[in-house]
């Protein structure tokens, strides 16, 4: 949080409410990396959006350790489960590996499909910018 902040007091942020650059620092790190993204506050400068960038991967990556350490018994209770169930179920060819990287990757292209969709049909967004987004 503290690298976040660091590359918001070295930035420009003239366009941004006359309100401390402390609170704003804070603001700007927990929407970035939360992955909200309001807008309102956004890097100006090269440096700045590289930072940013690096913030955001480090936060991200620091928050899969976290996220990994809390719910690490939880998941391995529901595999156990889900391994019982699946050498009862009569959907066993389910279990193979092959299939299961399929369907994980037929489900994110639906994701994308469909938010990309969205964007180019009730934003009126290019195809491109609709992809991007």
């Amino acid at each position: 949080m503290l690298l976040g902040i660091v590359a918001y007091f070295l930035s420009d942020h003239s366009k941004v409410s006359p309100t401390s650059k402390l609170v704003n620092g804070v603001y700007f790190v927990i929407v970035t990396l939360t992955s909200v993204g309001y807008g309102d506050i956004v890097p100006h400068t090269t440096f700045t959006k590289i930072m940013t960038n690096l913030y955001i991967l480090v936060g991200f990556w620091m928050w899969d350790i976290l996220i990994n350490y809390l719910m690490d018994d939880e998941l391995e209770q529901l595999r156990t489960r889900l391994v019982k169930w699946c050498d009862n179920s009569p959907y066993k060819n389910f279990n193979n590996q092959k299939v299961r990287i399929y369907l994980t990757i037929g489900v994110i292209f639906c994701f994308i499909i469909v938010g990309a969709s969205r964007a180019y049909f009730l934003e009126t967004m290019s195809v491109i910018d609709s992809f991007y987004l």
